[in-house]
């Protein structure tokens, strides 16, 4: 009779592992299987006869065969310490920081274990989790000779292997099952990778920043600005501090605001529209990447190509902060200076650069259109990852259809797989005027100021 445990899935989580121990408690004691073992009364776990005890149980998990191993918990194996068939003894998890490197100065660092503090009705109980092997796993061997109280050698170099009901050193059959694992890995697999968008089929935004919309934008807020230049008289020169120098000094801002501005218009229309979308989460499309082998997928890069006329933005773009220009009155002006309230300042993207270090998503603008490229180090058998989100961006009009090529690679596979979607631009067009009105006071970081 097996444990009362569903071996169909790894015990990933606490509720997991705690069934698992709650298993060993109400288990027969001729359970042990390849995939679970349990010990008790081992005391420190940092010295030397635990820690020995502890390695020949992993190194023996980690040198099952393929076959073996993918019948119970999707390979994965399992060492309960301080519990065993009805008897809870309990087992202090010592701080991983001590425990790591002295099972590690058996194992090495070759082989992917975890330790996990297990409570059980008020009892501490430590659960060890084993990766699954996998093809191409060099055989584990033990990297440091142990004596026993008896006097008893074990060289370093010995492989253990774990059987029904116990770990032993490894026979010359089980030597040879472990060459064929390696001799697997050799021949890397074709590519098989499921790639999708997590968040439906893909839409870009429309823009409208050509030389139109930007001459609409710098007449009509040519026209506002022009229409709160106050009028200089003998009733309000005295009262109001509008002179003739500050109402010249008015009209030179404006002039150089609206000679200055419509060159960065489609830099701010663009972190405008890509920062409210990635921070409200809503048009910024989630490309997510299965692996459904049984083996893990290494040095994944995702490869896609755009073409001519279609943006892609995993970040706002740099754009610069513009100050509306205000009237300032003669009165005013000296509090205004010490205030120290400037007429432009540059955006600060320091935040955006350092955001775009650790980004598993990258993108380049090209002459022959943008690319992205989504790169991850491993992806585990049957498992679902999710990248970074990125916003399509186009300034034809709506319903223009655009096709993406999707490259996918990795570096533990052989070959490509490529496929190809489409991205619809919808939408009304978005325009300078729009994100910077002509009555607005500020603009700046994609955002308008009220």
């Amino acid at each position: 009779m097996a444990l009362n445990i569903d071996p169909a899935k790894a015990l990933r989580t606490p509720r997991q592992r705690e069934e698992l121990v709650r298993a060993v408690l109400a288990a027969n004691p001729k359970e042990e299987s390849r995939h679970v073992e349990w010990k008790t009364d081992l005391g420190e776990l940092t010295t030397t006869h635990a820690s020995f005890v502890a390695a020949r149980a992993i190194l023996g998990m980690a040198n099952r065969s393929l076959s073996v191993a993918r019948t119970a918990f999707e390979g994965g194996g399992y060492l309960v310490l301080g519990a065993e068939p009805e008897n809870l003894t309990g087992q202090v998890m010592p701080d991983p920081a001590n425990l790591v490197p002295a099972i590690e100065r058996y194992v090495g660092r070759t082989v992917e274990w975890d330790p996990h503090r297990v409570t059980v009705d008020g009892t501490d109980v430590v659960v060890i989790s084993v990766e699954p092997p996998r093809a191409g796993d060099r055989i584990r061997t033990l990297q440091r000779a142990y004596q026993g109280s008896d006097g008893k050698q074990v060289e370093d170099g010995t492989v253990f292997v774990r059987y029904p009901g116990r770990t032993d050193r490894a026979r010359k059959e089980d030597i040879e099952a472990l060459q064929d694992r390696l001799v697997l890995g050799t021949a890397a697999p074709e590519i098989e990778l499921d790639v999708s968008w997590a968040s439906g089929e893909p839409r870009a935004f429309c823009v409208d920043t050509g030389p139109e919309a930007i001459e609409q934008w710098t007449a009509s807020t040519g026209h506002e600005l022009k229409a709160s230049v106050p009028t200089v008289s003998a009733y309000n020169f005295g009262n109001t501090g509008v002179t003739r120098g500050a109402v010249d000094k008015y009209k030179a801002k404006i002039a150089e605001y609206l000679e200055d501005t419509p060159q960065h218009l489609p830099a701010i229309v663009r972190r405008w529209l890509v920062q409210g979308a990635l921070e409200g989460a809503s048009w910024a499309w989630v490309l997510s990447a299965r692996n459904p082998t049984e083996a893990s997928i290494a040095g994944i890069s995702i490869r896609i190509k755009l073409p001519v006329g279609l943006e892609a933005y995993s970040l706002p773009p740099q754009a610069p902060t513009i100050k509306r220009p205000e009237f300032e009155p003669d009165s005013l002006i000296s509090s205004m200076m010490l205030a120290g309230v400037p007429y432009q300042l540059p955006h600060d993207n320091s935040v955006d650069v350092l955001a775009s270090l650790n980004s598993d998503v990258s993108v380049e603008q090209r002459t022959d259109g943008w690319e992205i490229l989504y790169e991850r180090g491993r992806l585990h058998a049957g498992r679902l990852t999710e990248f970074e989100p990125v916003v399509f961006v186009t300034a034809e009009p709506e319903g223009t259809e655009f096709e993406l090529e999707i490259d996918v690679a990795a570096s533990s596979a052989t070959g490509h797989k490529q496929e190809r979607v489409t991205v619809t631009a919808v939408g009304g067009a978005i325009s300078p005027l729009l994100v910077v009105p002509a009555r607005q006071r500020t603009v700046g970081e994609g955002r308008v100021d009220q």
